[in-house]
């Protein structure tokens, strides 16, 4: 129960979770650089939505599918759905691991 209560901000409106999102982007940004903050939030949510759930009381198995739009909205905004590196973003940002030449180069 505890649990679903931590993660229940997970499935507010898009507009509360957007702002719970920016909280957390804004407590990591004297830690880390935009594209480590991204590329680390990216691997969180993408650990959540690999769960087959989120939640496991009645209450927060209500909260499921806006959970999982929350996370994939996110992840979109992060420009991190998948694996891949992201650009660099802004001056001072690291910049990302080099990529490998095309086959056949």
């Amino acid at each position: 129960m505890l649990l679903d209560a931590d993660l229940a901000v997970l499935g507010s409106s898009p507009q509360q979770y957007s702002r719970y999102s920016n909280g957390i982007s804004l407590e990591y940004a004297s830690l880390y650089g935009p594209y480590e903050y991204a590329a680390g939030r990216s691997r969180v949510l993408r650990s959540f939505l690999a769960r087959p759930q989120l939640f496991f009381t009645a209450a927060g198995r209500r909260l499921e599918g806006q959970a999982r739009a929350n996370l994939e909205a996110e992840l979109r905004e992060l420009g991190h759905t998948g694996e891949a590196p992201l650009a660099p973003d802004g001056p001072g940002a690291a910049a990302p691991p080099p990529s490998e030449p095309p086959q056949g180069a």
